[in-house]
């Protein structure tokens, strides 16, 4: 956009400038979402699924459930508890410490779930909260989102990074192309394209690991994982 405001040619640093400026602006919107995620991503969620927050009297057995479970963990606050009316069953954890921490249940869960089915799926979620599987996860989206903003601006910088650069030589007028930087640059622009592929996969693995630490923390909290189990076959 800078260089095509001007009415000259574009040279190979008005494009490397707009690049430039274009990630800075990048990164700034990357960095202001994330800070907003950070400070009310718990509320932002439960707002965007229609959650709303119950009390004992709504659902008392959902409640002790959720309380058993809680002091099972060890936890010092209960987490809140929200009840999302959906067609699917489900269920979730928010917050960034164990201290101020959300479970959500779907409504269909609740009604296709026994008792030992519930407390297996309840365990599961605090064991999330236990874990601070939230905050990793977080933490582990935004080296995500950094290595793939990275990648962008060097896939943009590289087919400029051979152009229009002379280096002067000995005699005559011109001299030639920098032919060090060719190979760099062609390393550095297959590093940008696989960077984000391999980013992204660990962050795959990462979520199914703690899935699994999860369900072991179920496990270990309600003593009977084959309630975890049933649950998670309906």
């Amino acid at each position: 956009i800078l260089a095509a405001s001007w009415a000259r040619q574009p040279t190979v640093d008005d494009q490397l400038l707009g690049a430039l400026l274009g990630s800075v602006l990048a990164i700034a919107v990357w960095l202001g979402s994330w800070l907003y995620t950070a400070a009310d991503g718990d509320g932002m969620v439960l707002r965007s699924v229609g959650a709303r927050r119950i009390a004992k009297q709504d659902h008392p057995r959902l409640w002790n459930i959720v309380e058993d479970m809680s002091i099972a963990a060890g936890l010092k606050n209960m987490p809140a508890i929200y009840v999302v009316d959906s067609s699917t069953p489900n269920a979730f954890a928010v917050g960034h410490t164990p201290e101020k921490s959300s479970v959500a249940f779907t409504s269909t869960l609740l009604r296709t779930l026994n008792r030992d089915e519930l407390q297996g799926v309840a365990a599961h979620e605090i064991g999330h909260i236990l874990n601070e599987d939230i905050r990793f996860m977080t933490q582990a989206a935004v080296l995500v989102g950094g290595v793939e903003l990275l990648s962008q601006f060097l896939i943009r910088l590289g087919p400029l990074g051979g152009s229009g650069r002379r280096i002067s030589g000995g005699g005559g007028g011109g001299g030639k192309r920098g032919g060090g930087a060719a190979p760099l640059m062609a390393i550095a622009f297959l590093v940008a394209i696989l960077s984000p592929l391999a980013i992204r996969m660990l962050y795959y693995a990462c979520s199914r690991t703690r899935e699994y630490l999860a369900d072991a923390s179920a496990a270990r909290l309600t003593r009977y994982p084959d309630g975890l189990a049933s649950a998670l076959e309906k």
